[in-house]
């Protein structure tokens, strides 16, 4: 069985509509590779000013270096003093490796601090169930949360929930924890909360999205994301920031 049809694009143009064109491209990535057998991967992106930008290591979040600065510019100004960097990995995201990851941290760590930017940047990684995570993460393909290999960011597919028990079991066998990114936007989770209860008696942890907590996502996701707080099942809630415009790196204003 063949794989999906690869396309590569070199897109000309990043104003308003060509980055909301990318991030349309990219979000619906998944979709095409499975509905239409192809495979859309921009090898090149190219701005008003000339600049080439490589697209390795980078896939729904900041563009390029200016972008960076203005979404970390954002985060000081909200009290954020250290953020980590969490690109997708595995699935459709597997030529976001290790150590891209964490060179690109380190690049931008350097321009921060040339910058003046008191923001401290950590490699991590949004990772999608795969069957061989425990393998990637010891050989070190995959990132966890501060490079610690303690914790692990694991993102369900939006659409439906994914039982998650063997897993946890497994990572538990490795002393690592998993955490559970945005259930509160997992469309099957919606449909099935009880799901999550025998989860956390499994020793995962959840962590919300900030902007789900002021509507960003709509109501639904609103309130099913304060229930779950008032209930006690959320540990952490996080920016998951993509961007300067929309998607901030802001957390004040939920906490608020």
């Amino acid at each position: 069985m063949t794989g999906p049809k690869r396309i590569h694009v070199i897109q000309y143009g990043l104003g308003q509509v060509g980055r909301a064109l990318l991030r349309q491209v990219l979000a619906g990535r998944e979709q095409l590779a499975t509905r239409a057998g192809l495979e859309l991967r921009h090898v090149a992106l190219v701005d008003s000013e000339g600049l080439l930008v490589g697209s390795r290591g980078i896939d729904d979040g900041a563009l390029h270096w200016d972008e960076s600065l203005a979404m970390a510019r954002l985060a000081v100004a909200d009290g954020i003093s250290t953020a980590v960097a969490t690109p997708h990995q595995s699935g459709s995201y597997a030529r976001n490796d290790g150590d891209t990851i964490r060179a690109l941290c380190r690049q931008l760590q350097q321009l921060l601090d040339q910058q003046g930017v008191a923001l401290r940047v950590l490699p991590g990684a949004d990772v999608r169930i795969d069957p061989e995570m425990i393998e990637k993460i010891r050989a070190g393909e995959v990132v966890t949360l501060a490079d610690r290999r303690r914790y692990v960011l694991l993102e369900l597919p939006h659409e439906l929930y994914v039982p998650l028990d063997r897993l946890l079991r497994d990572l538990e066998a490795n002393r690592l924890t998993g955490i559970v990114s945005h259930p509160e936007r997992n469309r099957g989770i919606l449909a099935q909360p009880h799901v999550l209860e025998p989860l956390l008696d499994g020793g995962c942890l959840l962590q919300v999205t900030a902007g789900s907590l002021v509507g960003t996502f709509g109501a639904r996701v609103k309130e099913f994301a304060e229930r779950l707080i008032f209930q006690g099942f959320v540990h952490f809630v996080a920016t998951d920031a993509h961007g300067s415009e929309s998607r901030r790196p802001l957390m004040r204003r939920a906490f608020d």
